[in-house]
């Protein structure tokens, strides 16, 4: 009997774990923690911006156009492109010349896809937030869409007057990271595009 008890005094200081004695608060789970945070953070703000985009689809109603969307708004920091819709600031008479040079800068940006190449470099920047190159090449992306649909604008009209539109809407961008404003920060590197 005294053999079966030191026996099982053995085998049950062999099952018993030991004592832990580690932090949770570790440098590699706050590094964690902090990259965790950091991605939730921009997530977020790309959430915030298409749920915005949905809001404005609710809200007015579209014109269809062959594969186009076009919503007549009154909200601020537009026009804008996302995808197949252009939202449009009823304040901005349509069948101005200013106002057909920004809508082909919109239809382009539709016509390209750059609502996707934006979306994907938000999603990316977001998830290696920690990298600086991805943050740099998505503001040249951004740039690059610009410069394109700019050129594209300016196709057949009057360089001068654009490049007053531009340098006139400068202040009046829009905050909403996904979408394709016509008024962007870029005003010095796109009128000398």
């Amino acid at each position: 009997s005294v053999i079966n008890t030191d026996y099982e005094v053995e085998q049950a200081q062999e099952i018993s774990p030991a004592p832990i004695n580690e932090s949770v608060f570790t440098l590699m789970n706050s590094i964690y923690l902090l990259y965790a945070i950091g991605v939730l953070f921009l997530m977020t703000l790309v959430i915030k911006s298409l749920l915005y985009i949905r809001g404005l689809r609710k809200r007015y109603p579209a014109e269809e156009i062959t594969s186009l969307r076009f919503y007549n708004t009154h909200e601020p920091g537009t026009p804008f492109s996302f995808f197949r819709s252009i939202f449009w600031n009823d304040q901005l008479p349509f069948n101005s010349r200013e106002g057909q040079q920004i809508f082909r800068h919109e239809l382009f940006h539709v016509q390209h896809q750059h609502s996707a190449d934006r979306l994907l470099a938000e999603v990316l920047t977001a998830i290696f937030w920690f990298n600086p190159f991805f943050h740099l090449i998505k503001k040249e992306l951004k740039a690059i869409h610009e410069f394109l649909a700019d050129q594209f604008a300016i196709s057949g009209s009057d360089r001068y007057a654009y490049a007053t539109l531009l340098v006139q809407q400068a202040l009046e961008s829009g905050k909403h990271r996904v979408t394709n404003h016509f008024f962007q920060n870029h005003i010095k590197r796109r009128i000398a595009m």
